[in-house]
């Protein structure tokens, strides 16, 4: 059932773990599409997104902190306004104040979750650098034989599979 799903599609988006290309059967999904779309592959229509999962943690923590950062913000223009602590009509005392609040409330946070899903980003780029389907490990052992035997099938060698995913045919 798995073939005739790929065979179906047009484009397919891998939301890749650290695990995604260490796993046979992800492996050999990957390969099931780029062999049912060959005659994409010369033409550069084939379209194969690998985005770290990370990257929807990554959405969710910038809307989190740009919406408590507006939260916190108004509390605290709210509270100095009433207490009378700065002049937020006063250029100087508005920086200042707009510094001190904003670089916790905002900035370290978007640094953080841009750090963390930048060093995401970069460990898959490596591992796509690297990759090689031997490496990839299987719970079932006697499925390797399978998979690794339909992969020389489609491609030739596992070398010649290891090259399209090094070569760039996988692209996002």
């Amino acid at each position: 059932a798995l073939d005739r799903a790929i065979q179906s599609s047009d484009s397919v988006l891998v939301l890749a773990d650290d695990a995604y290309f260490k796993r046979l059967w992800c492996v050999f999904e990957l390969a099931s599409f780029l062999h049912f779309h060959e005659q994409g592959k010369n033409t550069g229509t084939i379209e194969v997104k690998i985005h770290p999962i990370s990257q929807g943690t990554f959405a969710v923590g910038m809307y989190v902190v740009v919406a408590f950062g507006v939260f916190a913000w108004t509390l605290a223009c709210i509270f100095v306004e009433h207490h009378g602590l700065v002049d937020l009509t006063n250029t100087v005392q508005a920086l200042v104040f707009y510094t001190v609040m904003a670089v916790p409330i905002w900035w370290l946070p978007k640094f953080y979750f841009c750090h963390s899903f930048l060093l995401q980003r970069r460990a898959m780029e490596r591992q796509l650098a690297t990759f090689s389907v031997r490496n990839a490990e299987c719970a079932v052992e006697a499925d390797r034989a399978i998979v690794e035997g339909k992969i020389k099938e489609w491609f030739g060698s596992l070398a010649t599979f290891d090259q399209c995913v090094h070569g760039g045919v996988v692209r996002d």
